[in-house]
């Protein structure tokens, strides 16, 4: 039954995505796409499986699903800890609501008990095969030595990958900075972010400003989406539509759904002057492949709340475009999918946030 819950939702909603995937492809190949993509409700039916069969990936993946996605646990907690929050604002609160912030607490802990019952296990089989993200979220003293051991290699190596996981396993600066001196762009993206918030971490006597500039620079120039974004709207290139189109593009094209979303706005008016061209980027309007990108977009399921309003956007649109221009779009937008890498939303991983 699961496996054919997971091909339906395979074939009626994201066809396009895993189009050209054989079609043995392990289902946490899938899920994983759809993890990465934010589609995390979708992605827990592919994962369930895999997981319970033993792959780590999976296992980590799912885990961080349950953990971070509200369910009825959750909203009884945050409930509970209102009600707490307001008892303990009444002056002198007598016994009878001593007693209900002790019953309300104990509750809590029974929720939370309840609700780490579901993940911890998943994280502890992962760790045990050798994930290092689930070792980093467990924690404690024998993970981290575990994790440690894990990474020796590595490290005298200079992998890049390995230093930063030193870095998330220590949060000792020394080693973000040593993974952003190897070119890990995520690593310069990161280091980047910490002295933009606290200039005072610059202490070569540099201009942190200079410095966080040189970093988003090589960090976008390395391919990671997030700095390209950065990059784009620093200050210091503001105007300079040339430059600004340039990284936009450069970023779709990298798989940043965000910035395909943002591209395929910019060239459907969404900040338009008189001309219909784009005022933030100077884009020229073009509402054929605006339409393409904002349609891949909208194929994606379950990404959570989007600030725009997508399918009320290619309403409008479709009512500008002919159904031959409609019908060129949706072909592009598959031209766009085999051509350039998967669309992620490049968060950052768990243990380095």
């Amino acid at each position: 039954h699961l496996k054919g819950t997971c091909m339906q939702v395979f074939t009626d909603e994201f066809s396009w995505l895993l189009e050209g995937l054989p079609t043995y492809t392990l289902l946490h190949e899938k899920g994983m796409r759809l993890y990465n993509l934010g589609a995390l409700k979708h992605a827990e039916q592919f994962l369930q499986l895999p997981a319970t069969t033993g792959n780590a990936d999976a296992q980590f993946a799912l885990a961080d699903i349950i953990e971070h996605t509200p369910s009825e646990n959750s909203n009884q907690i945050t409930t509970l800890k209102q009600q707490i929050e307001r008892i303990l604002q009444i002056d002198r609160p007598g016994e009878f609501y001593s007693q209900l912030v002790a019953r309300a607490t104990q509750l809590i802990e029974t929720l939370e008990d309840n609700q780490k019952a579901r993940y911890m296990p998943l994280y502890e089989a992962s760790a045990e095969q050798g994930n290092i993200d689930a070792m980093l979220r467990l924690r404690g003293d024998a993970w981290e030595a575990s994790a440690h051991r894990q990474l020796e290699s590595g490290v005298r190596n200079h992998d890049p990958e390995a230093i930063l996981n030193m870095y998330a396993l220590t949060r000792d600066l020394a080693w973000l900075k040593h993974a952003a001196a190897t070119g890990h762009a995520i690593a310069q993206y990161l280091l980047a972010t910490l002295y933009d918030k606290d200039p005072a971490l610059v202490t070569d006597g540099a201009d942190p400003r200079d410095t966080v500039y040189e970093l988003i620079t090589r960090s976008a120039n390395g391919g990671y989406p997030p700095a390209m974004y950065w990059y784009a709207n620093h200050i210091e290139n503001r105007n300079n539509f040339a430059f600004i189109q340039q990284w936009r593009i450069r970023e779709a094209q990298a798989g940043s759904i965000n910035a395909v979303q943002r591209y395929g706005l910019a060239l459907t008016g969404m900040d338009s002057d008189e001309t219909h061209n784009d005022t933030l980027s100077g884009s020229e309007a073009d509402y054929v492949k605006g339409y393409a990108l904002l349609w891949l977009v909208h194929q994606i399921k379950g990404r959570g709340h989007n600030p725009y309003s997508i399918p009320d956007k290619l309403a409008h649109i479709e009512s500008e475009l002919s159904t031959e221009q409609i019908a060129a779009a949706k072909r592009a937008a598959h031209e766009w999918h085999q051509q350039y890498p998967l669309l992620s939303e490049f968060r950052l991983r768990t243990c380095l946030r």
